[in-house]
C-alpha cells in the first residue's frame, strides 16, 4: 500500500547503536500490546502509549492516554519519549542526507515503498470527513496532518455518546487523501490491518455507532473497524423529577400576592453554570500544540540567522585577506 510521502526512519529504547531497529512503515504504536511497532517490555504500561508518524522529513508524536511529560506533535531531531522507565529515541533521514542505519526487517502490512514516492514533500491537507452516527451527517475540514479521534482527553476530535472510546482513531491527511489507523489493535481482529484509506464515495469506516467517509457519502460498512457499540436503551420508565440537593440554596415557589395578580412579576428562575471541562481540555490541548509549533518555527529561524551571520562573518574575512594580503602581492609582482 503507497501511503503519505515519508522518509526512512527508525528507534532504540537502549543507548547502543546495536539496538536500532528501522521501521517499514511510516506510521507506529508505542506501547505493550503485541501489534505495537514499538513494542515496550514494561508491565505497568498501557497497552498503546503514544502514536508516532513520519511525514515527509517530520515525526510526530501523540499520547493516548496520561503519561508523564508527554510531547505533543512536532519531534526535534534527538528528542526522547520518556515512558515510565524507558527512554525511546526516535531518528529519521534528513532530507538530501544518507541513511546510515541498518537495512529494514522483513515487510510487514502497510509498507511505504520511499522509492515510489511522486515527491519528498507532502501536500498541505486539505481533506473533509463526513460524519454520520444516525442523525443529521456532519463535515469537519481538516486542517492538521494528524487528528486524534476519540471520546475524551487526549483526543483532539472528540465526539461523546457514540461508542468511541478516549483515543480511537488516527487520521491522517496528505492533500485531499485520507487514512484512518486504529489505535487499539485489540478492538480487531489480528489479521485485520491497522490503517485503512477512505475513498470518497466508497465504503464507510464503521466504529462504535459512527460511519466515516472522506469527501463523499458512499455505501454504509456492514463490518466495524473497531470501537464500542452502544447497547440498545431499555424502554422508558416515567420517574418523578429528581430532587437537587446540595450546596446551592433552594429558591422556594414563589406565589402571588393574595390581593390579585396585577402587576405581579414572577421571581427568574436562577441556573449555576457548568463548565464545560471537555472545552477547557481541548483548548489546553491546542494552545500546547500551537507552542510547540511555535517553538520549532522560532528554532529553526534561530539556525537560519545564525547560518546567515556565519557566512557574512565569512565573506568579510575572505575579503579581508583578499585585500590586505592578496592584492599587494599580486600588484607587487606586476609592477617588477
Amino acid at each position: 500500500m503507497l501511503l503519505w510521502p515519508s522518509n526512512r526512519w527508525g528507534f532504540s529504547c537502549g543507548r547502543g547503536a546495536d539496538d536500532f531497529r528501522e521501521l517499514d512503515q511510516p506510521f507506529a504504536l508505542v506501547g505493550t500490546h503485541p501489534r505495537c511497532q514499538v513494542r515496550l517490555d514494561y508491565k505497568r504500561l498501557p497497552e498503546v502509549v503514544y502514536f508516532i508518524v513520519i511525514i515527509g522529513d517530520r515525526v510526530q508524536a501523540w499520547p493516548l492516554c496520561g503519561v508523564a511529560y508527554p510531547i505533543w506533535g512536532n519531534l526535534k531531531p534527538g528528542r526522547q519519549l520518556l515512558i515510565g522507565k524507558i527512554r525511546v529515541n526516535i531518528s529519521a533521514q534528513p532530507n538530501d542526507a544518507p541513511w546510515d542505519h541498518a537495512t529494514p526487517p522483513p515487510p510487514g502490512e502497510a509498507v511505504n515503498d520511499v522509492s515510489e514516492l511522486p515527491s519528498p514533500e507532502p501536500e498541505t491537507p486539505r481533506g473533509i470527513l463526513l460524519l454520520d452516527w444516525g442523525e443529521e451527517i456532519q463535515t469537519r475540514k481538516l486542517t492538521r496532518s494528524v487528528t486524534i479521534l476519540g471520546d475524551a482527553h487526549p483526543s483532539l476530535m472528540r465526539l461523546h455518546g457514540v461508542g468511541l472510546r478516549d483515543c480511537e482513531l488516527a487520521i491522517v491527511s496528505a492533500g485531499e487523501r485520507i487514512w484512518a489507523i486504529q489505535l487499539n489493535p485489540g478492538s480487531i481482529s489480528d489479521n485485520t490491518p491497522l490503517i485503512r484509506e477512505l475513498v470518497p464515495g466508497g465504503e464507510s469506516l464503521w466504529v462504535g455507532d459512527l460511519h466515516i467517509w472522506a469527501g463523499e457519502k458512499g455505501r454504509r460498512s456492514t463490518r466495524r473497524f473497531g470501537g464500542i457499540p452502544t447497547p440498545p436503551a431499555p424502554p422508558a420508565i416515567e420517574t418523578a423529577p429528581p430532587r437537587i440537593s446540595g450546596a446551592y440554596p433552594q429558591i422556594p415557589p414563589s406565589h402571588p400576592p393574595a390581593g390579585g395578580t396585577a402587576g405581579y412579576q414572577p421571581p427568574e428562575e436562577h441556573h449555576q453554570p457548568t463548565p464545560s471541562l471537555d472545552h477547557l481540555a481541548g483548548t489546553y490541548t491546542d494552545r500546547l500544540i500551537s507552542i510547540t509549533s511555535k517553538r520549532a518555527s522560532r528554532d529553526q529561524m534561530v539556525r537560519w540567522a545564525i547560518s546567515g551571520g556565519l557566512l557574512v562573518f565569512a565573506l568579510v574575512v575572505f575579503a579581508f585577506i583578499t585585500v590586505r594580503g592578496v592584492l599587494p602581492i599580486v600588484q607587487a609582482v606586476y609592477s617588477d
